[in-house]
């Protein structure tokens, strides 16, 4: 009987921070990215009332571009990148305020010329703060600003002989910072949140 009653009281417990309010889906994407031949979008989904989790990615398909440092010559950029974010608003009405969290995210960006190839591969940690609004519920305006620890890891032929002269090759740790805004629409679906609030 009294392990019957802890259980009970255990349940209870775990429901105690149970309520019943809309959910959200946000799908954004990154209007500037465009402009740098790049698609963006991200996926943010919230727990419960003040926190939520975003998910993002990038791809920049194979562009020719001519560079100056290697006397005109055209060159083939591509790259992309993944996100994870772990959000927290200051106030229990995500997604919508401001918020603060950690990040990690990972980035790859390859050079090719007729032979060969260089790459770049960013693998950051960092903490970030930004507000998030919903015009009328449904239009989402986004803004971030994150800094963090990087580790960038490049590696080059001998096409390349110059840059890595600059840069160097191996992998560097420095300081890493990320900043930008979404656009978006949020979608909202009638569940209960169950959970604590912390």
């Amino acid at each position: 009987m009294k392990k019957f009653i802890l259980f009970l009281v255990l349940i209870g417990t775990a429901f105690t921070g149970t309520e019943s309010k809309a959910q959200y889906n946000v799908i954004k994407i990154n209007p500037l990215s465009a402009g740098l031949h790049t698609a963006s979008i991200a996926w943010e989904h919230t727990i419960n009332w003040n926190t939520s989790i975003q998910i993002g990615a990038s791809y920049t398909p194979a562009l020719e571009i001519v560079s100056s440092i290697f006397d005109g010559d055209t060159l083939e950029l591509s790259g992309n990148s993944n996100t994870f974010e772990f959000r927290k608003y200051a106030k229990r009405n995500a997604p919508k305020g401001f918020y603060w969290g950690p990040y990690l995210r990972r980035q790859s960006i390859t050079l090719k010329d007729d032979n060969l190839s260089s790459s770049l591969s960013v693998s950051s940690l960092g903490l970030m703060i930004g507000g998030h609004f919903l015009i009328s519920g449904t239009v989402s305006l986004d803004m971030y600003l994150g800094l963090g620890l990087g580790s960038y890891s490049i590696s080059t032929g001998d096409t390349f002989s110059d840059v890595s002269d600059i840069i160097g090759t191996g992998s560097v740790s420095t300081a890493a910072a990320r900043y930008g805004f979404t656009i978006g629409i949020a979608i909202p679906t009638k569940l209960p949140r169950i959970g604590t609030y912390f």
